[in-house]
């Protein structure tokens, strides 16, 4: 296929956003790597991660495209946006792979647990600043 020209299924998915979110969907099962730190689809060929990549940005999931050394080659793909692994997972969950389902379900949480954690650290640096200012113990006069 020419660099112009655009492949029929990608003019599909980017017409119907349930196309999309399968298409995407299927990816992640086949080729996603589902771990503590996130989603990413990364794949050898180029052009199959440009497109796969275009179909997820149209849908607002798709961090940037890049590229990753992999031994004597490149691997070419991006990672899901934090934000959006909730409504991704609410779309295509459960996945049939119960070990990528669970540790899914465990990253869409964690996007609501990390705003609490910095609610919570910010309370603790309130608090220090007031102890700073005004000593924890009194003393006798």
């Amino acid at each position: 296929m020419s660099q112009g020209a655009k492949s029929k299924l990608l003019e599909f998915a980017l017409s119907n956003e349930l196309i999309a979110v399968a298409i995407l969907g299927q990816a992640i099962i086949d080729e996603g790597g589902i771990g503590a730190s996130g989603i990413t689809i990364f794949y050898t060929d180029k052009g199959e991660a440009e497109q796969l990549w275009k179909i997820a940005n149209f849908l607002g999931y798709a961090n940037s495209f890049r590229k990753k050394r992999h031994r004597n080659h490149f691997h070419y793909g991006f990672s899901i946006k934090a934000s959006k692994r909730k409504e991704l997972y609410d779309q295509i969950g459960p996945l049939p792979n119960p070990t990528k389902d669970q540790v899914f379900r465990h990253l869409r949480k964690s996007i609501l647990r990390g705003i609490a954690f910095f609610a919570v650290s910010k309370r603790r640096s309130q608090r220090k600043g007031v102890l700073r200012n005004q000593p924890a113990t009194r003393t006798k006069k």
